[in-house]
């Protein structure tokens, strides 16, 4: 017998009213952490998420790339995990570190040419 597809609420044993309650409550999670006026989203506390974004969206128009660090960080409200975003331009290799063909521009690569290690300065 050929298995038949599953929508997700299925797959997870709920019912589709369920998932809908489900959902609604996430969105409104979502929200309330994103687009606080609190900021929990950036690790600056300054900008929503949808502000981080148009800067990422910015800075990639600009640059071509952008940066942004997953933190975890006590602060305000119930929320720990932020975005730290960095300005691509601080990437740099420390000077008494010389450049390579695995350490270049303040990226350190691993043996198969992943990105694994980001040096940069603190301030630009």
């Amino acid at each position: 017998a050929e298995a038949e597809p599953q929508t997700g609420f299925s797959r997870a044993g709920i019912s589709m009213e369920e998932a809908s309650i489900w959902a609604d409550a996430v969105t409104q999670e979502w929200e309330a952490y994103a687009e606080s006026s609190d900021f929990y989203v950036d690790a600056r506390r300054q900008q929503t998420f949808s502000q981080l974004f148009a800067l990422v969206d910015r800075t990639i128009f600009v640059d071509g790339e952008a940066l942004a660090i997953i933190e975890s960080k006590r602060g305000i409200g119930p929320y720990r995990t932020c975005l730290n975003i960095i300005d691509v331009d601080r990437l740099s290799t420390p000077p008494l570190n010389p450049e390579s063909l695995r350490l270049r521009d303040g990226v350190e690569l691993d043996r198969y040419g992943e990105a694994f290690l980001l040096r940069y300065r603190s301030h630009t």
